[in-house]
This record gives structure tokens, C-alpha cells and sequence, in this order.
């Protein structure tokens, strides 16, 4: 019924027709849902708090769909809605964030892994998720976005209210202070 709509169209149907609200915020749901999912899925360990962060920020986006301005993209505004509920989660719980499902550098090429490789594969799994956990917020939430939410930097930086180059350079910073952490060789010297 709406998949020939905008999301601004949407947005505009679910706040003034109160016929067609609930299928116009359903159509947003859908187009939604999955990348929110994601995004939070890898930034929350525990299943139940990812579906109540995914929940709530639906929850919010229909609270404050009266705020959301046309001229810019609703995907910028629905992400830094989802990365304030991260953060307000991370704030009141202590949880790991999980970025990454694999690690490439542990395991390259094909083979099958032995109990001893996929025992290393864990530890280096487990190591990499502390180092993510040490790493401030104002680093962390940029690799977030960029690497998980595959955001551009212009979209990052209006969810941040930063510069695209202070986008860029946190992200750089991140990755350093993994490398550090981790004792990763760096190549580029």
C-alpha cells in the first residue's frame, strides 16, 4: 500500500491521517526494523535488553515523529535515535559491546579448525571484546556506526553533532587504541 512512498511521506501520513496512521508507521517499521536490530544486536550481549533497546526506539521514533524535520534524512534521525537508546542503555547497564562476529586476522583461509584453533579463535574473540569495552564512547560509537550501522561519515557526524573530520580522526583513534590494546604489530612503520 505505501512502498511507493518516502520515508518523509510516511512520516507525514502517520501524523495527520488518522486512518492510515498505523499502517503508514507499520511501513516504517518494516523498512526499519532489521538494520535497527542489527546495529543494536551487536552493541547489546543480552537478547532480551537488544528486542526492549529495539522496542523502545520504536517506541520513541513515534513519540517524537512531530519532531523529525523532512529536510534532512530520516535514516540519519532514526540512527541517532537508536544510538541514544544505546548509549542511555550503556550508561545505566555495564555490557560489552560484540562488533565484530569474526575476527579475519585469527582465521584466514579455508581449513577446518581444529579444537585447539577454535579455542583461539574464542580467546581472541574475548580479547577483542574487552578492548572495545575500554574504549571511551566518544571513539567507540563512531566505529559503532561506521562499521556495524555501515554509516557514511556525513551521516555519523550529524548523529554525533561532530565534523566529519572529527569522524574520521575518533574512528583512527579507535582503531589505534585497539591495536595498542590487543599488542597488534603495526605495519604501517
Amino acid at each position: 500500500m505505501f512502498e511507493d512512498k518516502n520515508d518523509a511521506q510516511l512520516v507525514q501520513i502517520t501524523l495527520t491521517d488518522e486512518d492510515l496512521y498505523e499502517q503508514a508507521f507499520k511501513e516504517i517499521y518494516n523498512r526499519y526494523y532489521k538494520r535497527i536490530f542489527k546495529m543494536i544486536h551487536n552493541s547489546v550481549d543480552n537478547i532480551d535488553d537488544c528486542m526492549d533497546l529495539l522496542q523502545q526506539t520504536f517506541l520513541n521514533v513515534f513519540k517524537y515523529l512531530n519532531r523529525y524535520n523532512s529536510k534532512y534524512q530520516f535514516t540519519t534521525w532514526i540512527y541517532k535515535i537508536t544510538t541514544n537508546n544505546i548509549l542511555n542503555y550503556k550508561r545505566h547497564k555495564v555490557r560489552s559491546f560484540r562488533f565484530l562476529k569474526e575476527l579475519k586476522s585469527v582465521t584466514t583461509g579455508t581449513y577446518y579448525p581444529d579444537y585447539a584453533d577454535m579455542i583461539y579463535k574464542e580467546d581472541a574473540l574475548n580479547d577483542l571484546n574487552r578492548s572495545l569495552r575500554k574504549l571511551p564512547e566518544k571513539f567507540g560509537m563512531p566505529l559503532l556506526l561506521s562499521a556495524i550501522g555501515e554509516l557514511k561519515t556525513k551521516e555519523i557526524a550529524g548523529i554525533l553533532k561532530i565534523t566529519q573530520s572529527g569522524v574520521r580522526k575518533r574512528i583512527m583513534k579507535a582503531k589505534e587504541m585497539l591495536k595498542k590494546d590487543l599488542k597488534i604489530p603495526d605495519n604501517d612503520r
